[in-house]
């Protein structure tokens, strides 16, 4: 946060320095201009790849259907195979999606062994509680989804150690 802090001091400090100046009216906008190109650069590198915004799309659109669903058979055949868990009974109206692609090896037995390099996951926390995992082999192909329990990436409370 520190670079970004200093660049928007830097910007705010040009704009009111030059506000004193009624000729500078051209370089008075210079410097926010160029932290908006800066932020630019910076939001185009943090979009997720290609392969995930087809996984989250395409997984967003199966929630959305098994949601609308009044019965087991109305469900998209990737919510009728779950490993574990009861969609209708374990899903809830609002959720988040996670892609990653990192430590899939806590999901091994949703792994199929046809297949076993080019996984992602997309995690699904939905508001009442319960996660959902689906791991998709490859873009077309049927992920293999379960309803566990997946920590979340900010704690409740800190950790401590027992060991003091």
């Amino acid at each position: 946060m520190a670079p970004a802090m200093m660049a928007l001091r830097w910007a705010i400090n040009g704009l009111v320095d030059l506000r004193r100046h009624p000729t500078a009216s051209d370089r008075r906008w210079r410097g926010p201009l160029i932290l908006l190109a800066l932020v630019a650069v910076v939001a185009a590198f943090s979009l997720y790849n290609a392969k995930a915004r087809a996984l989250l799309a395409r997984m967003d659109d199966t929630l959305q259907a098994g949601l609308a669903a009044d019965s087991f058979a109305a469900l998209p055949v990737e919510l009728q195979a779950l490993h574990s868990g009861d969609f209708l009974a374990d899903a809830s109206g609002t959720y988040t999606l996670e892609w990653t692609e990192t430590d899939l090896e806590r999901f091994i037995d949703l792994r199929p062994s046809s297949n076993y390099s080019a996984h992602s996951a997309v995690l699904v926390r939905f508001a009442n509680g319960q996660s959902l995992v689906c791991l998709y082999p490859d873009v077309g192909i049927r992920p293999n989804c379960a309803f566990r329990p997946i920590p979340s990436a900010i704690p409740l409370r800190p950790y401590v150690s027992d060991d003091w």
